[in-house]
């Protein structure tokens, strides 16, 4: 399509001929060929402009944006640059943050923790019920003794525990050794005996029995002797 002023000198062109047609007809189509050439060549030379200003707008455009280029990368790479300094920013004041609500919270505790002992203290734990056996003696020596002589011993004890001791049962070491011992509970800071009867018939040589107490207490089992000579 012709530009707008193509058209325009056209129906100028055009409206002239039309006068001079009507005023003086023989004039008018001597100058028909002429004024048409003229037009022609305005019509061709308005279209060169054209299309060189179309050009040189179409490189302007080109050379715009080429130019354009490297600053749109630059203002790319600042605007990547302060969003990564922004986000440092923002994890530095988030760890900050963080730190200052963590001592903020440690110094809560350590001003309720004073408060909340001395409003409820924890009650002393009771010590547990427990009998403890402990003897004045463990082994009882006899000395020297005839075979055939009978020894007896009562091996005392005493309940330091703070629970009833019960004796569970005694043994002895052999059958010429017989013990024996309470049945019944023996209460905290009372005393019992360890009976034991050694008879040496059939011995001879150093004699030494033994007798295995256990209890329902500490120590829970221990050993008694008699110790000395059968001649």
């Amino acid at each position: 399509m012709f530009p707008k002023k193509i058209f325009v000198g056209i129906l100028v062109i055009a409206a002239f001929l039309c006068t001079q047609c009507h005023n003086h007809p023989t004039e008018a189509s001597t100058k028909i060929p002429t004024i048409a050439k003229e037009a022609t060549e305005v019509a061709a030379t308005v279209k060169e402009e054209a299309a060189e200003t179309a050009v040189k707008a179409k490189e302007a455009g080109e050379k715009v944006l080429a130019e354009a280029k490297p600053t749109l990368t630059a203002v790319k790479e600042e605007v990547k640059e302060t969003a990564n300094v922004v986000a440092e920013k923002t994890k530095e004041v988030a760890a900050t943050v963080k730190e200052e609500v963590k001592e903020k919270v440690v110094e809560v505790k350590e001003k309720v923790e004073p408060v909340k002992k001395k409003a409820a203290p924890k009650p002393k734990p009771k010590p547990k019920k427990r009998s403890k056996i402990a003897f004045k003696e463990t082994v009882h020596e006899y000395g020297t003794i005839k075979q055939g002589e009978v020894v007896k011993h009562d091996f005392k004890f005493t309940n330091t525990g703070n629970a009833p001791l019960v004796i569970k049962k005694v043994d002895a070491s052999c059958g010429c050794t017989f013990p024996s011992y309470p049945f019944i509970p023996i209460e905290p800071g009372e005393e019992g005996t360890i009976g034991v009867t050694f008879n040496s018939a059939g011995k001879i040589g150093p004699q030494k029995p033994t007798i295995t107490v256990v209890t329902n207490g500490r120590p829970s089992t221990l050993k008694l002797n008699l110790d000395g000579f059968v001649e």
